[in-house]
């Protein structure tokens, strides 16, 4: 008879699977979890900033985009990081074909902005890490 070996990952989703059951979501948790990347990339709307090249990717006064970032935040959803990397990269590379086609560049490097030690220890991941995972995945 074959055992079955359970992973990290796989006891942290049965784990999951039970508490949800217990203790239902927040509403922000249930409204990141119900966003799937199309309904994401139709939310994009990337806008330039003060500097011309910072971008954000969402409309922050979209109730869901708060949500979605509430949840990530605060409440440790990462079910929609790589969603989020995907779209990342589908802005990103248009951008970085004509950089490398018209100013020569060769290489890119994605760096997710740090959190600090102790955001980390009480999140267990650093979310810009993993949306630039995410992103990287796509860019190549």
């Amino acid at each position: 008879m074959k055992s079955k070996v359970f992973s990290f990952g796989m006891i942290r989703r049965y784990f999951w699977l039970i508490l949800d059951a217990l203790i239902p979501p927040s509403r922000d948790v249930s409204t990141a979890r119900a966003l799937s990347y199309e309904t994401l990339a139709s939310i994009a709307r990337p806008m330039t900033l003060d500097e011309p090249w910072m971008t954000a990717l969402f409309p922050y006064a979209d109730a869901r985009v708060r949500a979605l970032i509430r949840a990530i935040k605060y409440r440790g959803e990462i079910a929609p990081l790589d969603a989020l990397g995907r779209i990342a990269a589908d802005e990103l590379l248009p951008i970085l074909e004509e950089k490398s086609l018209f100013a020569g560049w060769g290489s890119t490097i994605l760096v997710p902005i740090p959190s600090s030690k102790e955001r980390i220890r009480v999140r267990g991941y650093n979310q810009a890490e993993l949306v630039a995972r995410g992103c990287a995945t796509q860019v190549g």
